[in-house]
């Protein structure tokens, strides 16, 4: 996303796209972006489709992750219609959405949020029954190199007015000189206000090369 710009059709494959993709793609000032998945499944009202297409963006939703085979970065495309045209052939086709239309669906999905709510308890009680040696037993923690004892932590994480939240505690950075934690992208939003991270953790899918490079310890989630 660091490299897109306003000359460029942005193709990613995020479903239930949320506020800060969406704020994150206006503030490059692309004009058209191509989802390959569901922008909004129904599960939850997300905001970020309707962001976008109020900012005057043109959404083309859902084209399938085939687009990915035929398509590449930096290739000369088009989009005509519900159609994604590469060479004036049409590689992908999805269905263009309209402000109305990712009302309507967010409106569906407000109907149907008790029971997602309801599924999500089930699954949460269900965790907890399973992994609950995490929270009642010694956990082993791998050793971090950078100094923690007797110094404040700062944890950034990608949100809703993150930016906004960092900068304001710019006089609290400065002050208490704490250790600044980015969780995947938070990392780039710690660079990006003149600071450096000191521990990156995440699975590093949404962190930019210069924040991994930065100098900053890496802690990369594993998966059982």
């Amino acid at each position: 996303m660091k490299r897109l710009g306003p000359d460029d059709i942005a193709i990613i494959d995020h479903i239930d796209m949320d506020r800060v993709s969406a704020e994150a793609l206006l503030e490059t000032g692309v004009e058209v972006v191509v989802n390959a998945s569901p922008s909004i499944s129904g599960a939850y009202p997300n905001v970020g489709p309707l962001l976008l297409t109020r900012g005057g963006v043109t959404l083309i939703d859902a084209v399938g992750p085939e687009i990915f085979d035929c398509i590449r970065e930096g290739l000369p495309i088009e989009v005509v219609g519900d159609d994604v045209l590469l060479d004036g052939s049409a590689c992908a086709h999805g269905k263009r959405l309209s402000v109305r239309e990712v009302e309507e669906r967010m409106e569906a999905a407000k109907a149907g949020l008790g029971e997602q709510l309801d599924r999500f308890a089930r699954n949460t009680i269900e965790y907890l029954e399973r992994e609950k040696s995490i929270l009642t037993d010694e956990t082993w923690v791998p050793p971090v190199a950078t100094p923690l004892h007797g110094r404040h932590v700062l944890v950034v994480v990608r949100g809703y007015d993150f930016k906004a939240d960092l900068d304001a505690l710019r006089p609290y950075i400065r002050e208490m000189r704490p250790v600044l934690v980015g969780v995947d992208g938070g990392a780039d939003a710690i660079i990006e206000n003149g600071l450096k991270p000191d521990i990156i953790v995440g699975d590093m899918d949404s962190v930019t090369d210069s924040a991994l490079t930065s100098g900053a310890e890496l802690i990369v989630h594993a998966y059982a």
